[in-house]
């Protein structure tokens, strides 16, 4: 395994446009290249950004269907049952009419004719409830949905690395989240770092280097390209 030279961590999350509106959510984790105009947003930050309807549920456009079988969500997990409150769980419902019975915790509704529904911190007694009715279909524990940028629209992309190689894309959105759907006040957080010369729906690794001034950790300036050639210092962008 090649030896690299030392850094330290960065840990940032940031967002950008490509050339076709699509928008890119990339975590730096240790030793990602982050521009230095970007404007550090947690993804949970990202959605409260979103617009909800009057009882705060986020709409998202991808297809219910395709995520509960991404999922795997095949049945009814007995883990839904135990404990008093349910944390993170994805839920198919009898009706749109039963969304109303678990407000104020569901937090998405996915789009289709499957009522398919993430849920928050629910009291365990109200699904059991449910789901002796028959009003609750299917459901399991979904841990980490915010972690799944795809699900949102997002092309997510990490750097798993403590050195500023490239960021690798690790997944695509079914239906991206484009650029101009967010409020004008939104845009301005994410407009700074632009990649017009990129489209997500393309670039599997990148490397903001090669395109924006950026900042690195670790008292080097030292990158590798997506070609796989080491740099000991960042191209001077005044010559661009």
């Amino acid at each position: 395994m090649q030896d690299y030279p030392a850094a330290h961590s960065m840990d940032t999350d940031w967002f950008a446009v490509d050339v076709e509106g699509n928008l890119g959510f990339f975590s730096s984790s240790e030793g990602g290249a982050v521009p230095h105009n970007a404007h550090g947003m947690y993804l949970e930050e990202f959605i409260s950004e979103l617009p909800t309807d009057e009882r705060g549920i986020l709409h998202l456009a991808i297809d219910g269907k395709v995520v509960a079988d991404e999922a795997d969500l095949d049945g009814l997990w007995e883990s839904i049952h135990f404990g008093r409150t349910i944390h993170d769980v994805l839920l198919v419902l009898a009706s749109e009419d039963v969304i109303e019975e678990l407000m104020p915790y569901v937090k998405w509704r996915f789009s289709g004719v499957e009522v398919v529904v993430f849920v928050q911190e629910c009291a365990d007694n109200k699904v059991q409830r449910l789901i002796e009715s028959g009003k609750i279909l299917r459901g399991k524990p979904w841990f980490e949905p915010f972690s799944n940028a795809g699900v949102l629209g997002l092309f997510p992309y990490y750097c798993n690395c403590q050195f500023a190689i490239p960021y690798e894309q690790l997944d695509r959105p079914i239906a991206p989240l484009k650029f101009d759907s967010l409020s004008s006040e939104f845009q301005q957080k994410i407009a700074p770092v632009r990649f017009d010369s990129l489209r997500f729906s393309e670039a599997k690794e990148i490397q903001p280097i090669e395109h924006i001034r950026c900042n690195t950790w670790g008292g080097t300036q030292w990158w590798l390209d997506t070609q796989g050639q080491e740099h000991e210092t960042h191209p001077d962008y005044n010559s661009y």
